[in-house]
């Protein structure tokens, strides 16, 4: 069985293939990547900051900034896309 894929607002994303929209795909950086698999393993639920930073961040503690600064990327990506 391969990895999971999620298809939202007409854009695709798996893991292995990364995410595209209408066939082509958009570069995310590894931490935008990660949240956006983390936000969509996690259907209608909360994810807390406290999780964001325990999924991206194993190894050390990631300031306020540093997820806000994830988020707004993920944001700006996903916006500049479907214009």
């Amino acid at each position: 069985m391969g990895a999971p894929s999620w298809i939202f607002a007409g854009f695709e994303f798996s893991p292995d293939k990364g995410l595209r929209r209408q066939g082509r795909s958009i570069e995310l950086s590894p931490k935008a990547q990660g949240l956006l698999e983390l936000l969509l393993r996690a259907p209608g639920a909360l994810v807390t900051k406290a999780a964001i930073a325990e999924a991206l961040w194993p190894r050390g503690a990631a300031s306020d900034e540093s997820i806000a600064r994830v988020g707004f990327v993920l944001r700006r990506t996903l916006e500049d896309a479907a214009s």
